[in-house]
Order: C-alpha cells, then structure tokens, then sequence
C-alpha cells in the first residue's frame, strides 16, 4: 500500500494519492513451477489531483491513473536447482593463478 499527503505549492496544492496492490504465489508441480497472481490498484482507488489558482483563474482538477489491472504468471524451473549451493561453494574458493584477473572485480 502507498500513501502520499497533500501537499501545498507555489501555486495551488496537491490531492492525496493512495493505492494498494496484493500478490500471491504458490509453488506447483514438486517445485517445479509456481503461479502467481498479482494484482494493482486493488480498491481502484488509485487517482491524482490537485487545485491551481492564479489571479486570473482556478482549475480543479482529478485523475485516475490505471484502473484495477490483474496478471496471472506462470513459470516452470527447467535443469537443477543449486545455484545457492554453487554459489556458497565458490566463495570458500581461493582464485587460482592460471585464472589471472579475469573475472575478478
């Protein structure tokens, strides 16, 4: 969820903005693949506005950014899980002298 006050300018002030978005996701297939669902503006209450006044004159104005938009995903993890494992293994490693600098930061 995000807020943001209203807010005062050199000429006129801003309406609050606020909106939420909610997701969800669930592994499937042994771990093998998962669903996700991700939806924004859950209450389509997501809108702008503000007011500016001149000497001359005053405009009063709203707008609604995105309406409600939901996206269903679906991913499935092909080979061997162990990129953590690899990755813990090769931090215990020494860089070897054949290697030179490459590679290295």
């Amino acid at each position: 969820m995000d807020y943001s006050a209203p807010r005062v300018m050199p000429q006129g002030r801003s309406r609050e903005m606020y909106g939420m978005d909610a997701a969800v996701r669930m592994d499937i297939m042994n771990k093998k693949a998962s669903l996700s669902l991700n939806v924004r503006n859950v209450l389509d209450s997501r809108k702008w506005g503000g007011v500016t006044e001149t000497n001359t004159f005053i405009s009063d104005f709203e707008r609604q950014w995105q309406k409600r938009v939901a996206n269903l995903t679906f991913s499935y993890r092909f080979g061997k899980d162990d990129f953590k494992r690899n990755r813990k293994n090769n931090r215990n490693q020494e860089p070897r002298e054949d290697q030179g600098d490459e590679g290295m930061f």
